[in-house]
């Protein structure tokens, strides 16, 4: 088993992000762009966990009903995504240590000119990408 976090830490019926533990695991997990299990309040940034009896997605429903907003980026241009990842403490963490890693494994992203911001840290500071492919289907390759 890899030895991995994503830094939320258990703190009742969630997870809690906390970063105290960063270096202890030799394998992060970084939501670059949120997901849609993370909501955050003023303060803390939380993500939805498994529980006894009660779905994820069920979760996330109930968090929509109570005016929680997931914390994801699904669209705008790069400059866009940027500042909203400066506008919040997880994600500027994520991105402060995606700078720090020298070496990356991607998997799921096209890394359009909308990622700008992400190209631009993969070219000036990684020695190693490894960039999981997939076959594109007849259709994606007519167009």
């Amino acid at each position: 088993m890899i030895n991995h976090s994503d830094n939320f830490s258990n703190d009742g019926n969630y997870l809690k992000f906390d970063n105290e533990n960063n270096e202890i695991h030799r394998h992060h997990i970084y939501y670059l762009h949120g997901n849609i299990m993370l909501f955050s309040n003023e303060d803390n940034v939380y993500k939805v966990r498994h529980s006894q009896g009660q779905r994820i997605v069920s979760q996330i429903e109930e968090n929509l009903n109570n005016n929680y907003l997931p914390l994801i980026i699904t669209e705008g241009n790069s400059e866009h995504k940027l500042n909203k990842i400066n506008g919040n403490k997880y994600l500027r963490f994520c991105f402060k240590e995606f700078n720090k890693l020298k070496s990356l494994v991607i998997f799921g992203h096209s890394l359009s000119e909308f990622d700008k911001h992400i190209l631009d840290v993969i070219n000036d500071s990684k020695k190693r990408v490894y960039y999981g492919l997939n076959k594109p289907t007849n259709e994606k390759l007519t167009k």
